[in-house]
Formats: C-alpha cells, structure tokens, sequence
C-alpha cells in the first residue's frame, strides 16, 4: 500500500480493493501505530470473474477494430478469452 513506509504514528483510514476471483472486494482499514483493523468489508461477485473478463476483451476488440480496422475471427475470440 502506497504511504506504509512513512513513520507517521496518527491513525489513517485506508481503502483497500481486490478485482479478481471471481468478484470485487472493497475493505475499509484503519491504520493505527502499525496495526491495520479491518472497519468494514463488502464484495460483489457480479463485477469479478468472467463477467468482467468479457468486459474487458469487448472493450479491447472495440479498440482494436477501430485502430486496425480488422475483422476478429471467432478463434481469435477463443484464443483471447482463454487468455485471460
């Protein structure tokens, strides 16, 4: 975490986010004389795992497709997912 190697001793609130899994996790720390305390968890497994790989690969093709103006073949397709 960015900020750990300062030695700063007042407590300061962190947030922390985990994309991958299968879902998206989000912690709430306190950080307080070095000890991390864990104030609040949630996670949403909508936004983590395939659902968000095809997200990302959509987004990507798009790009691609305007900037090269080619046309993917579906085992392009096949070969990006399983890349992933």
């Amino acid at each position: 975490m960015y900020g750990l190697d300062k030695k700063d001793t007042s407590p300061r609130p962190a947030l922390l986010s985990i994309l991958g899994g299968g879902a998206f996790d989000v912690s709430l720390l306190l950080i307080d004389d070095g000890v991390f305390e864990v104030l609040a968890t949630a996670s949403d497994t909508h936004l983590g795992g395939k659902y968000f790989d095809n997200c990302v690969i959509e987004y990507f093709v798009r790009q691609y497709k305007k900037k090269l103006a080619l046309m993917f073949q579906p085992m392009f397709m096949c070969w990006t997912r399983s890349s992933c």
